[in-house]
């Protein structure tokens, strides 16, 4: 290099080169990081998407069980009225015959002694407690089949 290699103006013009290389290899290092990011950024997207279709078909299948569930347990429950309703003609039937024949009875009981009476009084009292009892029985059924019912559907998702 010669001294008169250093005039102002080439001086200048290796400074502007200079520069010019930096700045570029500057922003090409930005443009390389903001594309690294994106393509980052994409990934996770792409990622954060395929996990909520997951946890789409996750809830469709849940929501199809408790759907089925509560199918079962509407099913369950016509079936259990259905079955209190046939109990109930068959009690009310049963219970019309032992009017009948207790009004067959009292036709003929104006002639016996006091003691038919109180068997007829104590037996009475045995068949009323009986029927008390099953009335009992099948109303808890029913409370408890409602109960499941009404459970089942609060439980279920709106």
């Amino acid at each position: 290099m010669n001294l008169s290699d250093f005039t102002p103006q080439s001086l200048l013009f290796k400074v502007l080169a200079w520069l010019a290389i930096a700045g570029i290899v500057i922003g090409s290092l930005v443009a390389t990081a903001n594309h690294f990011e994106s393509v980052g950024y994409d990934r996770r997207v792409a990622e954060d998407q395929v996990s909520l279709n997951q946890d789409l078909i996750v809830s469709k299948d849940k929501t199809q069980s408790l759907q089925h569930q509560l199918n079962e347990a509407q099913n369950d429950l016509a079936k259990a009225k259905s079955s209190l309703f046939t109990l109930n003609s068959a009690n009310r039937n049963a219970l019309d015959q032992l009017r009948s024949g207790f009004n067959t009875f009292n036709g003929g009981m104006s002639s016996n002694s006091r003691e038919a009476i109180v068997k007829r009084i104590a037996s009475l009292n045995n068949v009323v407690e009986d029927c008390s009892a099953r009335l009992i029985e099948v109303a808890n059924d029913a409370d408890t089949a409602i109960a499941e019912v009404q459970m089942l559907e609060k439980a279920w998702p709106k």
